[in-house]
């Protein structure tokens, strides 16, 4: 008598337990953005995992806010972070006396994710073109202090020159005879300038920032290595602010938590 006990399909095993279909793990690393666990349900949003809650919220900013409102928050916060920026790269090379011009690629950095956020992650070519205006400027910006002290060095000679004129011992023979002026033929003194103080300071200021801006430049093919860096920290920031479509898919729902496999009887 032949046996006739039906063969399994498959092995049974007990040790894992596996979704349903329509159901999926959840990521380890929770939502991408709030980074808290997932629970229930999640989406991906640009490949990325996202709870419910953040999803709404990314949509939300692609729909609201004015294009004026997004580009000003972009300007003001990339502004900050250029500032930041700038300021540690000089605290390093006034502390250690080194140029250390990779820190060229952090300012990029900072300044790409900041006008990023500012712009509520729309990207585009408006935002690339900030990005890299702003990033140029943090690396440059820190050129200001030198020049102010390269400024405030060269008065004291100034006016020492002024003080002791190199005056002749004596006239030469073929000078003319100084013959008296009227009065009135004696210029006046230069007249005030027109301008207010505020507008003075402006105008020294936009002189501070434009001989900071050509700064890189001016050490000539010396310097191209410094130069090719500031351009791998213009293309972090230009990279960083590129549009990316906003694609979610969605809802999965997470499959429930393994259970301890249960005794088999023998």
């Amino acid at each position: 008598m032949s046996d006739t006990t039906p063969t399994p399909s498959r092995d049974l095993q007990f040790d894992k337990a596996e979704p349903t279909p329509g159901q999926a793990e959840a990521p380890a690393a929770g939502c991408a953005t709030c980074h808290q666990p997932l629970t229930g349900v999640y989406y991906q949003v640009n490949g990325a995992a996202s709870c419910e809650r953040c999803k709404t919220q990314i949509q939300y900013d692609q729909m609201s806010a004015s294009a004026a409102g997004n580009i000003l928050r972009a300007g003001t916060f990339g502004l900050l972070a250029a500032l930041a920026g700038g300021a540690l790269w000089y605290a390093v090379r006034a502390t250690t006396g080194y140029e250390v011009g990779l820190i060229a690629i952090l300012v990029g950095v900072m300044v790409g994710a900041a006008v990023r956020a500012g712009c509520r992650r729309r990207g585009g070519i408006g935002y690339q073109l900030l990005a890299v205006a702003l990033t140029y400027f943090g690396i440059c910006v820190q050129y200001v202090p030198d020049i102010v002290k390269a400024i405030r060095d060269q008065q004291p000679s100034n006016q020492a020159n002024t003080a002791n004129p190199a005056s002749p011992t004596s006239a030469p023979a073929s000078a003319p005879a100084a013959t008296a002026e009227p009065a009135a033929a004696i210029p006046d003194a230069p007249p005030p300038s027109d301008h207010s103080l505020g507008v003075q300071l402006l105008m020294a200021a936009g002189l501070l920032v434009a001989f900071a801006m050509a700064a890189p430049f001016l050490g000539g093919f010396e310097n191209i290595i410094g130069i090719l860096i500031i351009g791998f920290a213009l293309w972090e920031a230009w990279k960083i602010n590129r549009r990316v479509p906003l694609q979610i898919e969605g809802p999965f729902r997470l499959a429930p938590a393994p259970t301890p496999a249960a005794a088999v009887a023998s």
